[in-house]
């Protein structure tokens, strides 16, 4: 049978719905009211403040704590600085992913590991002959989740902790109301949002005051249906299909949405993708109307060389491109096909032709398919992005 988590005394009473659900043996708020429209507007507007405790928690500590982490999760855990947090999945023996969550170096020899499962045997399987400790301190810990563009500016003003400096994915230590805890930038969803870790015991006194000093931002106590919700964003905000997979990167466009939509989807674009970034080799950049995820040294002349080799040198092969990230390949194209720029202002290009959308790209696509037709060379190509 469920119990409460370690501020169910607070959120018992502000749960007008009694709409709960189980969350690995605790009573979790499903939704506050009797939909949980409120809630999650408070993620994306204000400050959302949820419950996470039922998380599973463990420390890991000893000589050989960071083998350990290194042997179980799929990033190099060597590379962890103290105060850093990383999120990773972990894997069995053949590579079946078995759960994921956040790993915090605590100090140079001590970890703080999340799940969303039970993961005390796994994790000890794999610590034989390692010098580590592993204690499972789920009922210890509790954590509270600060989700929201003004969680920042709450913190900032109940923690004695340096917020404004704390990195993505990074932790830092303080108090609030005189209660010491852990502050980390961290949270699942997409927005600007803290976690906070403490004892279990005191957690209703970091519920009170946050909710006291919440009031000018908006603060709005939320649930599990909002925080899955906001998992989801792109997916709820019907924006999945501006996400364009291609070899070496990802990039999301925002084309045809208005100013302010626009704005919003690139902030919570760059808070999903800077902390993956950051530690690693991969590299943000921002073009007309979206944003991209590269790997470095890879880009759009890698495929154009490719499809040359592949057609030879003389088959007509037509370049479109329509933002900055396009002129590389633009210049790659000349003497070997025509580079086009699609785009409705005209800029300074390597681009031999200027089309305006979607006229003179409709009637170009319409000429180019008709010379491709008749053309008495065997292999055509064309390549737009």
């Amino acid at each position: 049978m469920p119990i409460g988590s370690a501020v169910h005394a607070r959120t018992f009473p502000l749960c007008e719905s009694l709409n709960y659900r189980e969350w690995s043996g605790y009573y979790a708020v499903s939704a506050y009211e009797a939909h949980h429209e409120h809630e999650y507007n408070a993620i994306r507007n204000a400050s959302a403040l949820i419950d996470v405790s039922p998380l599973f928690k463990y420390r890991l500590s000893g000589r050989d704590a960071v083998r350990l982490v290194d042997r179980v999760i799929t990033r190099d855990a060597f590379k962890l600085a103290v105060g850093q947090v990383c999120y990773t999945p972990w894997c069995d023996e053949h590579g079946k992913v078995i759960d994921d969550g956040t790993v915090t170096r605590l100090s140079e020899d001590t970890f703080r590991w999340t799940a969303a499962d039970p993961s005390l045997r796994w994790f000890t399987q794999n610590a034989i002959g390692l010098d580590v400790a592993i204690e499972d301190i789920s009922e210890q810990v509790a954590a509270l989740a600060l989700q929201g563009p003004t969680s920042g500016g709450l913190l900032g003003e109940v923690a004695d902790a340096d917020i404004r400096s704390l990195k993505y994915f990074r932790m830092t230590r303080g108090t609030i109301a005189g209660v010491p805890v852990d502050i980390s930038r961290t949270g699942y969803t997409g927005d600007l949002g803290y976690e906070i870790w403490i004892e279990a015991a005191r957690a209703p006194e970091l519920w009170d005051a946050l909710i006291a000093a919440g009031t000018p931002y908006g603060i709005v106590p939320a649930g599990v249906q909002a925080l899955v919700d906001a998992e989801r964003w792109l997916s709820y905000q019907g924006l999945a299909h501006m996400a364009e997979p291609k070899p070496g990167s990802l990039a999301v466009h925002w084309r045809g949405l208005n100013e302010n939509a626009a704005t919003e989807l690139r902030g919570r674009i760059l808070l999903g993708w800077l902390p993956i970034a950051e530690p690693t080799t991969l590299t943000v950049l921002e073009f007309d109307g979206g944003l991209e995820l590269r790997v470095p040294e890879q880009d759009k002349t890698d495929a154009i060389h490719t499809i040359f080799e592949e057609i030879g040198p003389n088959a007509p092969a037509a370049y479109l491109g329509d933002d900055v990230t396009d002129e590389r390949a633009f210049r790659a194209m000349q003497n070997r096909g025509l580079a086009v720029l699609v785009r409705q202002e005209r800029r300074k290009t390597a681009a031999r032709v200027w089309l305006k959308p979607p006229e003179e790209l409709l009637e170009f696509l319409s000429r180019w398919r008709e010379a491709c037709r008749t053309t008495s060379l065997a292999r055509t190509a064309t390549y737009s992005r």
